[in-house]
């Protein structure tokens, strides 16, 4: 079988520009914050911070309208070095009027100003991550961003920090036009490097650029997907948890610290000090426990923080336990739910990206802020409940998280399915209008085969044209009766005595056993389905080369009402090979538990043949019945099996039928991939497609065997969110990318050790050719 393709790995270069313009991202988000909040806190009392989280929400509306239109149009690169280029430029104006006067509105506009340009920096740049790389580059390369931005969060805390030690908080305005500037240049390097998408993740232009932008149709979409309206509900928890863990910790900061300088400081060293262990559990526990668990630990992280903190301030309302709260909610926020969210736009297509996200990311999470302002102003300063309160709200939302990660994580492998069948359908478009008619010509061929049109078969063959067309679509030529009733001699053609004539059974038994094609071919053809006695006589002639496909279309007529003395046979160890693997395709064709048991049971033959049709038997049963689900046990245990086997015995097991001869031809997997494939794959696939969603399984089939990068990547993307953990580290070898070469033999065997087994196993190994009677060769 061919070696399983590696996916194109990014560039180190584009690696670098990526890395470094994750850590500047949120370097200046971090710096931006620490500003925030110092001249803040200087000069409004912190009651009044719920009014500015609702000043927020308001004018995050406009704000991402604008946003929205900007990145459908220009695309999220162009975008975000513009905002961060623009935002560099309003930086040294802020600090020239705060020296100047220093008014408060002023430090309320700068307050506006960095929460909404360090939110739709940071969601863009994530977006531009999400449009340049593949699903399985991304999802490689995130935790590794991850680690980048956390570092750069590092640096932004302790670089506030030693900068303090030299100038005045709002001189810390220039580091940050500064640092935005360089992330303006790396986002334009990063996209110059691996351009603003990759093949097949491009954006179809709108048919309505009106209604293809901007808040309306952001929120339509929202609205209108399950999906995304869990990511939504997930987004407003996680900000509303977060917004009063921040005003539990002002409030409780407002009371210990009174000096501009020492407020500062305070907030600089407590963002520094979350980067520092943000990093250390990205680096120690955050990638590990991801490879491992995937999603659910990415989701799931962050709420267990928030329970077990909270009980924290519960137990010790001070200063520190305050801090602890919020910053390990930053730090896991950062890492875990970070790693994990960013993921969740990725098998999404990149239209409905560039439209819902800068909603989500910024409308959502400022409305967000609102609602939790909204909190404060109701328990604190409506009722006059004190901050600690607070707490028992978070603990309520990190519930209501936990929920939401099970049902998002549902949501994900969904959308992974369907824009796996999306880019099935997007490259069998493709392949039609190169011109390939073979799916033209599988059609007709398919309606032919047909049981309704034997006639049509046969007026065709009466002529050159309708035989010519027939040898095209590879279709039997119809064969006319060759023989009479007896005749008036006392004696039948063939040679059966006048006597046995009274007995239709003995006359029909004694011409399936004759050596003569034509003879059978008729006994076949004058049996009426009815009469079971001939029942073993025909399953006999499934033996018989030419004959085998006449028997089987014949067996699967009748159905049901034969159907015990064939699985009887199936499993009969005295039973010719031959007849044993020919005989689940006819009993593809029913459909009572006896059928379903007795093919079950046949995936565990010690021959590879008869495990692959039964397989495909059961295929053809579920496709047949949509209402019918197997036992799902044996078929798992059955993958178990197939997949541990060497690599040598896995490209040693083939067929001595080829599957695209049978009629007819076998729904789902058989449509997608090429006639003489891997047959070992196949099977794996084909049995995967009865425990699992049919048609995302043949077309991750599709895509695994496939050469277009991007459909391989989201196809592996889904294997490795619906397969058990055991199957995939025994599946993976076979169709992942963790080796460019695999040994032919795993366990380093001889080959005579190799031939042992494939004896042992019952697979169809060929006969070693004769030497020539003159010794030579």
């Amino acid at each position: 079988m061919p070696r399983a393709r590696r996916p194109q790995k990014p560039a180190p270069a584009a690696v670098t520009a990526a890395l470094c313009a994750a850590a500047l991202s949120v370097a200046g988000h971090v710096l931006g914050k620490a500003v925030r909040d110092t001249l803040y806190l200087t000069t409004f009392p912190v009651e009044w911070l719920p009014y500015f989280f609702l000043a927020t929400g308001v004018c995050s509306m406009a704000a991402v309208s604008i946003y929205t239109r900007l990145t459908a149009k220009f695309g999220p690169t162009r975008a975000v070095a513009t905002l961060a280029f623009f935002t560099a430029l309003t930086m040294p104006v802020f600090w020239w009027k705060l020296h100047a006067g220093g008014e408060p509105w002023v430090v309320g506009l700068l307050y506006l100003w960095t929460t909404l340009s360090g939110t739709f920096i940071v969601s863009g740049f994530w977006s531009v991550l999400g449009e340049a790389f593949d699903p399985r580059a991304a999802r490689n390369l995130f935790g590794l961003v991850g680690v980048a931005t956390t570092a750069g969060g590092l640096a932004g805390g302790f670089g506030a920090h030693g900068l303090l030690r030299l100038t005045d908080a709002e001189s810390l305005l220039l580091a940050l036009a500064a640092v935005n500037l360089l992330m303006a240049v790396s986002v334009v390097s990063l996209a110059n490097r691996v351009g603003d998408a990759q093949p097949g993740n491009t954006v179809p232009p709108p048919a309505d650029p009106a209604q293809a932008a901007g808040l309306k149709h952001g929120v339509r979409q929202v609205l209108s997907t399950s999906y995304l309206r869990h990511i939504a509900m997930l987004v407003v928890a996680v900000t509303v948890a977060g917004t009063l863990a921040d005003y539990l910790l002002k409030d409780l900061t407002a009371r210990s610290l009174t000096d501009k300088r020492d407020i500062a400081a305070f907030f600089s060293l407590a963002r520094g000090a979350v980067g520092a262990v943000t990093l250390g559990v990205q680096i120690l526990v955050c990638r590990p426990l991801l490879a491992r668990k995937g999603l659910p630990a990415a989701l799931t992280a962050l709420p267990l923080w928030l329970l077990g903190a909270s009980a924290l301030v519960l137990a010790t309302p001070v200063l520190w336990a305050a801090t602890a709260l919020r910053g390990g909610e930053n730090a896991v926020r950062n890492s875990f739910y970070r790693s994990g969210y960013e993921l969740l736009f990725v098998p999404l297509p990149a239209a409905v990206k560039r439209a819902t996200k800068p909603v989500l990311d910024a409308l959502v999470e400022r409305l967000a802020d609102a609602g939790g302002a909204a909190v404060v102003l109701i328990l604190v300063t409506w009722l006059g409940h004190p901050a600690q309160r607070l707490v028992w709200v978070i603990m309520a939302l990190a519930l209501w998280q936990v929920w939401l990660a099970g049902r998002v994580r549902r949501g994900y492998v969904e959308t992974l399915s369907s824009n796996l069948l999306a880019r099935a359908v997007e490259l069998d478009e493709v392949t039609r209008a190169a011109g390939d008619d073979a799916t033209a010509r599988d059609a007709l061929r398919n309606t032919l085969l047909g049981q309704q049109h034997a006639d049509l078969r046969r007026t065709l063959s009466r002529s050159q044209l309708g035989m010519s067309l027939m040898k095209s679509l590879r279709l039997d030529i119809p064969k006319a009766p060759t023989s009479k009733r007896a005749s008036q001699s006392g004696t039948r053609a063939g040679g059966i005595p006048a006597a046995l004539l009274e007995d239709p059974v003995l006359e029909l038994v004694h011409d399936l056993a004759s050596s003569r094609t034509s003879v059978a071919r008729t006994a076949l053809e004058r049996w009426d389905r009815k009469d079971r006695r001939a029942v073993p006589f025909l399953i006999r002639l499934l033996a018989r080369e030419e004959l085998y496909r006449d028997v089987i279309s014949t067996l699967a007529t009748a159905g049901d009402r034969i159907v015990g003395t064939l699985v009887d046979h199936l499993h009969d160890p005295d039973e010719a090979f031959a007849v044993r693997r020919r005989i689940p395709r006819a009993l593809a064709a029913c459909q009572s538990a006896v059928a379903v048991e007795g093919l079950l049971r046949g995936l565990a033959d010690r021959r590879f043949e008869v495990r692959f049709y039964c397989a495909e038997a059961l295929e053809r049963i579920q496709a047949a019945a949509s209402s019918r689900r197997v036992t799902v046990e044996p078929v798992w245990a059955a993958i178990r099996e197939e997949v541990k086997k060497s690599r040598s015995m896995w490209e040693a097991q083939r067929l001595l039928d080829d599957p695209e001869e049978v009629a007819p031809p076998t729904p789902g997997l058989a449509r997608a991939v090429e006639r003489r494939g891997a047959h070992s794959l196949r099977h794996v696939f084909r049995l995967l497609g009865l425990v699992l969603d049919t048609e995302p399984v043949t077309q991750a089939y599709r895509a695994v065997r496939g050469d277009d990068p991007s459909f391989r990547s989201i196809g592996l993307e889904y294997l490795e969110n619906v397969l058990p953990a055991d199957v995939k580290r025994a599946l993976w070898p076979l169709v992942g990318d963790d080796e460019e070469a695999p040994p032919l033999s795993r366990s380093g065997r001889s080959m005579k050790e190799v031939m042992r087994e494939l004896a042992a196993s019952g697979l169809a190994v060929p006969a070693p050719k004769p030497s020539r009677p003159d010794g030579e060769g």
